[in-house]
């Protein structure tokens, strides 16, 4: 047996105490702004704001001539900060994404409706969802509100469509695309 635990992410007041205690530790003095700006920044765990802190203050120690403003520190940060505000690739996102490029409701994905207006954004979707997140048909189906030879057929569907047809082929391309930007 095991406790179960849930554990959120730390709150901004924690990000700052750590951060601040991490600095009372090093050579250098940020100034609040800055560590304001860290912890506003990272928010998903410890290890993430640690390291933005490491690599400040790595830079920092580069560059001594350099002064610690936050517009500096965003420029240190600029490549952490994009890669954690990318959302992550999940089955809602896929069902957004499907949904905004064929211009229909993300209910629409779920419903009854079996006209080809919605059947094919339908199984689009699921076709992304088991080939980009590699997700078991019982999940997809939950997601969808299908069971899971309703999927097995649109993930097959679709797919016999992209050897055969152009246009399916390029929506596939132009939503994965919507989805890594």
């Amino acid at each position: 047996m095991g406790l179960t635990v849930d554990i959120q992410p730390p709150d901004f007041e924690t990000r700052m105490a750590i951060l601040q205690d991490k600095v009372k530790f090093e050579p250098i003095t940020l100034s609040n702004e800055v560590l304001e700006f860290i912890a506003m920044n990272i928010k998903t765990n410890i290890r993430e704001l640690e390291g933005a802190l490491i690599n400040v203050l790595a830079h920092y120690k580069l560059k001594q001539d350099a002064p610690m403003t936050v517009d500096y520190v965003k420029g240190i940060l600029a490549q952490k900060l994009n890669e954690l505000n990318r959302r992550e690739l999940d089955i809602d996102l896929i069902k957004e994404t499907v949904s905004k490029y064929f211009k229909i409701e993300v209910s629409d994905l779920s419903s009854k409706n079996r006209a080809n207006s919605i059947a094919y954004p339908r199984q689009v979707a699921m076709y992304l969802c088991r080939n980009m997140l590699d997700c078991a048909l019982g999940n997809i189906g939950s997601a969808f509100e299908k069971d899971h030879t309703t999927i097995m057929h649109g993930v097959k569907k679709i797919d016999e469509k992209i050897r055969t047809t152009e246009s399916v082929k390029q929506d596939i391309e132009n939503i994965k695309k919507m989805l890594e930007d």
